[in-house]
């Protein structure tokens, strides 16, 4: 009809158990991070980030298991997103999140980076919510905005600004890396241990998180 797709009932039915499933298991990958980012010692504002980001992705599996989970209860596939109103809204939250989660990336990348040029005061400092709160204010107001873009349909400016925010994590993180290593090297007998502890887990961090960084990245 002019309004769905016929597909064959079996490839059909495959397709979405299958991608259902996986958004299962990511959400259960997603908990399990969730999970060992709290039981993990690292700075209270790293802790924070990784949480969020865990949280983000979470939210992005649900959404995508509920739209295959819509997919299997249709008989045909809607040929616009809008039908039904719930798949749409579905798609928003979906693409909204993605955006945080690029967002929270970018955040993380650039945190690690700030802890390592002044170690010792950072280490010792504690959750900074007056910079963190106001962020994840304006995080989930840019998601909802990309959502509203996805919304109308501006599909091709959706993906070129997460595409421009995944370039600018990986490179901020790059350099990141990078530069805790020399740090690290250089601090050797010259500052205190809490110093020098910060400065590997910024790296160990940074370095860890380069793997996903790029993974992601071609997911996208």
């Amino acid at each position: 009809s002019d309004t769905t797709i016929t597909c064959p009932t079996a490839s059909k039915f495959v397709a979405n158990v299958a991608q259902l499933l996986l958004n299962l298991f990511g959400c259960c990958t997603a908990l399990l991070l969730l999970r060992v980012v709290q039981s993990t010692q690292i700075h209270p504002n790293c802790k924070y980030l990784l949480s969020s980001w865990s949280l983000g992705y979470l939210s992005l599996f649900i959404a995508h298991a509920r739209i295959s989970l819509m997919n299997l209860e249709m008989d045909d596939l809607p040929v616009n997103k809008m039908i039904p109103h719930s798949r749409s809204l579905s798609i928003d939250v979906s693409v909204a999140s993605q955006f945080a989660c690029a967002l929270w990336e970018i955040s993380i990348a650039t945190e690690r980076l700030i802890s390592a040029i002044h170690p010792a005061a950072y280490y010792k400092s504690g959750r900074k919510g007056r910079v963190l709160y106001p962020v994840t204010a304006l995080i989930l107001c840019l998601a909802a905005v990309q959502g509203y873009i996805t919304e109308v349909s501006q599909h091709f400016l959706a993906a070129a600004v997460i595409l421009v925010i995944d370039v600018c994590t990986i490179t901020i993180n790059s350099i990141s890396v990078r530069y805790c290593q020399r740090r690290f090297q250089s601090m050797h007998g010259k500052v205190s241990l809490n110093a020098r502890y910060q400065v590997r887990e910024a790296h160990d961090i940074a370095s860890s998180m380069q793997r996903s960084y790029i993974v992601c990245f071609f997911f996208k």
